[in-house]
């Protein structure tokens, strides 16, 4: 018979992303697991604490720490150790290196069992690495075989519980109205083959390559690229500025459109074709790949990282992070109308296999459950 387990989750949220995504899946999946009770502690009020709030769950806001600015990580740790006095946590999760290298001493001191919730890769040489180290963790979570595959950088003698990011598939009523909808918004007739990759605009996640295989592909093709997603730091705007940039340059401009940060973005995905992510660096997960996947959209991604732990032949193609073998993929997939529809159709049952909530969530709580028993 399981046993409530209070979860205290701690996390910067001063930004919105993977991480984010998961904190408010986990709060609004609650009733799929009840015996799990989720707290949470956020040092940056912003959108993270508004969706938070606007679920009904408790949030303890700590305050705008930096590490540039001890005065104000003092100040966090203070409130900090007052919500974990208030609210009695059986285990305190830290999201990513950050909130353990700011928080883990203060959790240590209360007697805390804190878990590690790895959501990427580690080198163990970035500065806020060095410092999570001086914390050892009662357990570690990791999103992906290939995040837990760098575990040892960090902790050499850790064994992480992989446990992918719970993403809920989304329903959009009538799907046909929507895509004519969205489609003559966007001045995009419905012959036209629409491209879609999701996603901050941050550099390594292959939107340049996504750019040169556009330019590559053969002048018959009729296609479009929509580029969903928004820049929110000063290197991301500046990378939103270079592409604009390259996409004028390579002289397709004109066909790709780049729409920023939007809340429709499930609607957005029932309006496209093919979904494309030429990730050049590692990512330790893929949320927008699995989500396109439940909207029916065969996926082209790049195969490192944690793709091939969620796209397979059956509903994507993987391959290598060039803009040559994408562009050779993707030429294949805008001609073959039917090969579309039958990777779509594998998309959402794969989709769940990966990342069902009510699964992910169940195997959550059995593992928070051992660490607090223990």
């Amino acid at each position: 018979m399981s046993h409530p387990v209070r979860a205290l989750h701690v996390h910067s949220g001063n930004i919105y992303g993977g991480i984010e995504r998961i904190l408010v899946t986990l709060a609004d999946s609650r009733q799929l697991v009840p015996d799990l009770a989720h707290h949470f502690a956020i040092c940056f009020e912003d959108r993270l604490t508004a969706e938070l709030r606007a679920l009904g769950v408790p949030v303890g806001l700590l305050g705008p720490a930096r590490a540039s600015r001890p005065w104000a990580v003092l100040a966090a740790r203070r409130r900090l150790a007052e919500l974990v006095r208030a609210v009695r946590p059986d285990v305190v999760l830290c999201h990513a290196p950050w909130p353990l290298a700011m928080f883990g001493s203060t959790l240590r001191r209360l007697g805390a069992s804190i878990v590690f919730w790895l959501h990427g890769a580690v080198t163990g040489r970035h500065w806020l690495e060095r410092l999570a180290r001086h914390t050892s963790p009662s357990a570690f979570i990791c999103n992906s075989l290939f995040t837990a595959s760098t575990l040892e950088l960090l902790y050499p003698a850790a064994t992480g519980t992989v446990i992918h990011p719970p993403v809920p598939s989304v329903d959009v009523p009538n799907r046909r109205d929507v895509r004519h909808a969205l489609r003559w918004a966007l001045e995009t007739p419905e012959h036209v083959v629409v491209i879609l990759q999701v996603g901050r605009l941050e550099v390594g996640k292959g939107f340049d390559i996504l750019l040169h295989a556009l330019e590559a592909l053969p002048q018959a093709l009729d296609w479009v690229t929509w580029v969903v997603g928004g820049a929110a730091t000063p290197s991301e705007r500046a990378h939103e500025r270079h592409l604009r940039e390259l996409a004028d340059a390579l002289g397709i401009a004109a066909r790709v459109r780049f729409l920023g940060s939007r809340a429709d973005v499930a609607d957005l995905l029932s309006a496209g074709d093919i979904y494309v992510q030429a990730n050049s660096r590692p990512e330790g997960f893929g949320i927008s790949l699995v989500e396109a996947l439940y909207a029916g959209l065969p996926v082209l991604t790049s195969r490192i990282g944690a793709a091939p732990e969620i796209v397979n032949d059956r509903c994507g193609r993987l391959v290598s992070p060039d803009s040559q073998a994408l562009s050779e993929a993707l030429a294949d997939l805008v001609r073959d109308a039917p090969l579309r529809e039958r990777l779509g159709m594998a998309g959402p049952l794969r989709a769940r296999e990966v990342c069902a909530p009510a699964q992910q969530i169940a195997k959550l709580h059995e593992m928070l459950r051992e660490v607090a028993a223990a």
